[in-house]
């Protein structure tokens, strides 16, 4: 099978280390194998008519919206961890491939190494979630880690030159990226779509001194909560004294899921890329 491509940042340039002997093109906003779409705009027309699987790392709606449209109308397969463009679009996407007996995967749009996708699918798809509490982004969990003795802009500077966080880290720190994600769930959780603008947002980038020094550990949780019905939701910053969320420390993700007919599972797996 032939591999495509299409950005490589943190996330793109592990996959393309993984991939490196299999035959595929790629495409990149920073051009680092000489592959910008405009050099090669016949080379990328002809992809989509080789029934290439489709691997989308970039974050732009409007380019990824173009890919999944043309990988419909050719029926390619596709993978996507653009949480964004999944977030919004996810119900109308995943409708068009069904109809063209073509799969759609989007696990790391999600949570990364951790697979909260294929465990919902496979184990909770009949099951009503009571609760689910987690740690969905790595890059603000290493702030939080580390931010008792590290300024918060040397950390930024660091999860970013460890490869835990693009340049463009603002959608991590003001809490975006959990927003997509927790928005993703929710709409697996209920089976319909979930719009992300219901989801009450605080972010970690007003931290204040006293934050810095109080005792209880600082974690930014992604939180759903069914109670007969009366939904509550939100990303925000909590302090915690939880031994399971004080254990997931730096760039490692967590979920906490309880629901009607089983019993509270917890993962935990470290996230080395950013998600």
């Amino acid at each position: 099978m032939n591999y495509s491509i299409f950005g490589l940042g943190n996330v793109g340039s592990k996959v393309y280390t993984i991939l490196i002997k299999k035959k595929f093109l790629t495409f990149s906003k920073n051009n680092r194998f000489n592959c910008l779409l405009f050099k090669n705009q016949v080379n990328y027309e002809k992809l989509f008519k080789k029934h290439n699987l489709f691997i989308e790392l970039i974050g732009n709606i409007n380019i990824s919206i173009e890919i999944v449209l043309n990988c419909i109308k050719y029926k390619n397969n596709y993978i996507s961890a653009n949480k964004d463009l999944i977030s919004k679009y996810l119900f109308y996407i995943n409708f068009l491939f069904k109809k063209n007996n073509k799969k759609i995967y989007y696990e790391a749009a999600v949570c990364g190494a951790l697979p909260i996708i294929n465990l919902l699918n496979n184990f909770y798809s009949k099951e009503k979630i009571f609760y689910f509490f987690g740690i969905l982004n790595g890059t603000c969990n290493y702030i939080l880690s580390n931010i008792k003795i590290n300024k918060f802009n040397r950390l930024i500077n660091l999860s970013i030159k460890k490869g835990m966080a693009e340049a463009q880290f603002e959608k991590d720190i003001f809490g975006l990226d959990s927003m997509y994600k927790l928005s993703i769930l929710i709409s697996k959780f209920n089976k319909e779509f979930f719009s992300y603008n219901y989801v009450f947002l605080e972010s970690i980038f007003f931290i204040n001194k006293f934050l810095k020094k109080i005792y209880y550990e600082k974690k930014h949780l992604s939180i759903y909560v069914n109670l007969n019905n009366y939904i509550f939701l939100g990303v925000s910053l909590f302090l915690t004294n939880n031994l399971f969320l004080i254990k997931t420390n730096n760039s490692f993700n967590s979920i906490i899921i309880n629901s009607i007919n089983s019993k509270k599972n917890t993962n935990n797996f470290n996230r080395g890329r950013r998600s």
